[in-house]
């Protein structure tokens, strides 16, 4: 179609536009409200996402992040990018303090794009996004603990994490802790000692379960 042409069309769509004329109902949008019907089975969502080519990312990523989840683990790890299961920060903070192995927990990255470098992603997150809404609908977990700054776009707020790290807090009636993700250590040592009480504090919930 020629560009004078779309242009008219446009044009008079904006003129009956102005007249009143509606050309959809107005759409209520929830930030953690599921937009698209997704199967209720974890093996097939984990098929949709690896064929998956909603935006940019999936031009420049080699693979997906297929995690492997197990339904009957009860604390879910979120992260905002691909948390390695052979992170040896992480797995010393499991298994010294929660006396849990790597496979004894879910994990669960808000991209699904493996991607090598942490970009602004915003977009990309705000369209991964019902796919871990679905994951966590399934899963079901007694605990949800966020890594970084992952639990902002979870909660839809943009507070620092400084501030509400060890807080308990409620997303869709589970309890909810953010923490500093195992990265940020390497990086700044000091931070450890807030991350002890906050891995302490998730033990003694474990304790409910």
């Amino acid at each position: 179609m020629q560009l004078t042409k779309k242009n008219k069309i446009l044009n008079n769509l904006y003129l009956a536009k102005i007249m009143g004329y509606s050309y959809h109902k107005e759409l209520n949008i929830d930030e953690n409200k599921i937009n698209f019907n997704l199967p209720n089975n974890l093996d097939d969502i984990n098929n949709i996402i690896n064929n998956c080519t909603l935006c940019s990312f999936n031009n420049s990523s080699n693979s997906k992040i297929l995690n492997s989840l197990n339904i009957n683990n009860k604390i879910l790890f979120i992260s905002t990018f691909k948390l390695e299961k052979k992170d040896d920060i992480f797995e010393l903070m499991l298994k010294n303090v929660l006396n849990l192995n790597i496979n004894d927990v879910n994990i669960l990255s808000l991209i699904k794009c493996d991607i090598q470098t942490q970009i602004n992603s915003n977009e990309q997150i705000s369209i991964c996004k019902d796919y871990i809404l679905k994951q966590i609908e399934l899963l079901k977990p007694k605990l949800i603990v966020t890594l970084g700054d992952s639990y902002n776009h979870l909660l839809c707020n943009d507070i620092n994490i400084s501030k509400i790290r060890g807080n308990m807090l409620k997303y869709q009636n589970i309890n909810l802790i953010p923490m500093y993700h195992p990265q940020i250590l390497l990086r700044n040592p000091s931070l450890k000692k807030d991350t002890l009480l906050d891995l302490k504090k998730i033990k003694l919930i474990m304790e409910t379960f």
